[in-house]
């Protein structure tokens, strides 16, 4: 997916600031590399659950007091009972030279159970890194550690609840 080698420098600069040429091409190409790697990801879920699989790319989202990068593959049987693996990379704008990477699984809970959200079966946890390179190279290890994670479990929403309450009871 060449999405992001079409993408002006600017676009990058409220989450990286200014970047050096060099720089900026060496995140572009992990950035295209990540999608490229989400859509096979998308497509491999697809095909072990027999279950419609959608996929968004890497996005920048800009707010007040944060700028994210986000992505995610879902799937499921309808629109409230799905699957979700996400992966963001995040910014504090209070804290230059400062990027957050995480991901998990978020699956939603049974139909005939109330629930304030998704359930989380799955939470990466947060790494701190100090470079933009770092942070998207950080970002890709990550998107590898979640296919790694899907691979365990059926792709299917009442797979990864019951891996919630696995948890639960052990």
């Amino acid at each position: 997916m060449a999405l992001w080698k079409r993408r002006p420098r600017a676009s990058l600069t409220p989450l990286f600031g200014e970047l050096d040429p060099a720089e900026h091409d060496a995140i572009v190409e992990t950035m295209a590399a990540i999608d490229a790697e989400l859509l096979e990801f998308r497509a491999n879920l697809a095909a072990r659950s027999g279950l419609p699989y959608g996929c968004i790319p890497l996005t920048v989202r800009v707010g007040h007091y944060w700028v994210s990068m986000q992505c995610e593959v879902a799937g499921g049987t309808s629109g409230a009972d799905v699957v979700t693996f996400v992966l963001g990379l995040e910014a504090e704008r209070k804290a230059p030279g400062t990027w957050w990477v995480s991901g998990g699984v978020g699956v939603d809970p049974p139909l005939d159970e109330p629930s304030a959200g998704m359930w989380d079966p799955v939470d990466l946890g947060r790494r701190h890194f100090t470079t933009p390179t770092g942070a998207m190279a950080g970002l890709h290890q990550a998107l590898g550690e979640l296919r790694r994670i899907a691979e365990r479990r059926p792709p299917t929403p009442a797979a990864w609840r019951a891996a919630m309450l696995d948890q639960d009871d052990g």
